[in-house]
């Protein structure tokens, strides 16, 4: 499902949205490129063995 949506103003500082129109799609013919990536958590990616430098501001 896919959304074509515009700024329709702003109220007390904040962008309002709004949603123009709307599709139904069928991914089954669809033709794709493979994109290979890793895929991990917060918990592993942070781990103490990866940590290079860190600090405070």
């Amino acid at each position: 499902m896919s959304f074509e949506v515009y700024a329709a103003g702003r109220k007390r500082g904040k962008t309002l949205y709004k949603c123009k129109s709307w599709k139904v799609l069928t991914l089954e013919e669809l033709d794709v490129d493979v994109k290979y990536e890793f895929n991990t958590d917060n918990k592993r990616l942070y781990a103490s063995e990866l940590i290079l430098a860190e600090g405070k501001l």
